[in-house]
């Protein structure tokens, strides 16, 4: 509902920041931590955090990681596998850059290819 309400511009008093893009970051994050808590209920949530982190990853790396922190804040025995997490999602960054460059420019991705495959590896 919300949604709705919020205009699909560029404010000037908020620095050009459109507030519908601005609600829709907080609905990612809030659906990642949904997501992640159904996950941790249905499975094991040491494997259901590596999971979330893989899906977020592909959508906002660092979205995911700052979700991450936070309920690592709020149940720090999952520490060790919020990191994982936020390690898998940060690896997911240079396989989606690389998709990215694809669409872009086909040309410019080809010699992409093998340095963001590396960094992926590592």
């Amino acid at each position: 509902m919300v949604l709705v309400l919020l205009p699909n511009r560029e404010i000037g008093l908020l620095f050009d920041l459109n507030p519908r893009v601005i609600w829709w970051v907080v609905v990612f994050v809030a659906g990642l931590s949904l997501g992640g808590y159904l996950l941790s209920r249905w499975i094991n949530p040491a494997t259901a955090l590596p999971i979330t982190g893989a899906i977020g990853g592909c959508v906002s790396p660092s979205l995911t990681v700052i979700a991450l922190a936070e309920q690592t804040r709020q149940n720090a025995a999952l520490a060790s596998v919020h990191a994982l997490a936020a390690a898998i999602a940060s690896t997911v960054l240079f396989p989606r850059m690389l998709v990215l460059v694809w669409i872009v420019a086909p040309s410019f991705a080809r010699s992409l290819a093998i340095p963001l495959a590396a960094m992926t590896g590592v």
